[in-house]
């Protein structure tokens, strides 16, 4: 029975309908249209009033459905995220990592080239704070890993103690800034056995990661290593 609430009577169309009945009443849930929220930009909007959800969910388009994965996975990923925020910023600072936990898994869900890029840097400042390194030379590695990184270079924490002059009993070899910026921007020529590009110029082996991406060591070589691939 559906009726107006002015117009409720008790006993006629509303409770106390019959002695000893448990009757109630509720509101009229046939609707015409009701509100969704668009996923992407959290906007209300009207849908069908008998529309479920997974028909619902069928109507987003790709970038919509992304968000709602993305909104549910934020959410079920919530604590280990909130772990994982305060190890970054405490390793990276906040001039890197956001101060919001927010703007964190936005950063982790919704960029990820930049998470790529922010997860590289983790793992070279984590390891140069494990080395048995003087605190200050800790310090300059870090900043001489930002200072290539600003330059679209990425280098690991073997690479920086190899630019670097080590202060642990070897002496290093200094390598000008602007030389193996310069150098990086050059054509891999060369491979070695375990497939390992090398950018070798004047005299100066720059050998990268299997993905060609990270400077993983800088060598002084008079010559290419005889086993080295030429491409």
């Amino acid at each position: 029975m559906v009726f107006k609430v002015s117009e409720a009577k008790e006993g006629v169309n509303y409770p106390v309908m019959h002695p000893r009945r448990r009757c109630t009443t509720t509101m009229n849930m046939d609707y015409t249209s009701r509100r969704a929220r668009n996923p992407l930009t959290g906007r209300n909007y009207k849908v069908d009033g008998d529309m479920t959800y997974n028909e619902w969910v069928k109507s987003l388009t790709p970038e919509q459905k992304h968000a709602l994965e993305t909104t549910r996975l934020k959410e079920s990923r919530k604590v280990q995220d909130k772990e994982q925020w305060l190890r970054y910023k405490k390793t990276l600072g906040t001039k890197v990592i956001p101060k919001s936990f927010d703007k964190f898994q936005d950063l982790k869900y919704n960029e990820p080239e930049k998470w790529e890029s922010t997860k590289l840097s983790y793992g070279v400042i984590s390891e140069i704070d494990k080395k048995n390194w003087h605190n200050s030379f800790k310090d300059k590695a870090k900043q001489t890993y930002f200072d290539f990184k600003n330059e679209g270079v990425e280098m690991s924490s073997h690479a920086i103690s190899r630019y670097l002059p080590r202060k642990n009993g070897k002496q290093g070899i200094s390598y000008s800034f602007n030389d193996i910026v310069k150098q990086s921007k050059m054509p891999m020529n060369y491979t070695q056995t375990d497939g390992r590009g090398v950018k070798y110029y004047n005299n100066v082996a720059l050998v990268y990661n299997n993905k060609g991406e990270v400077i993983v060591s800088i060598v002084n070589r008079k010559h290419p290593k005889k086993d080295w691939r030429e491409i």
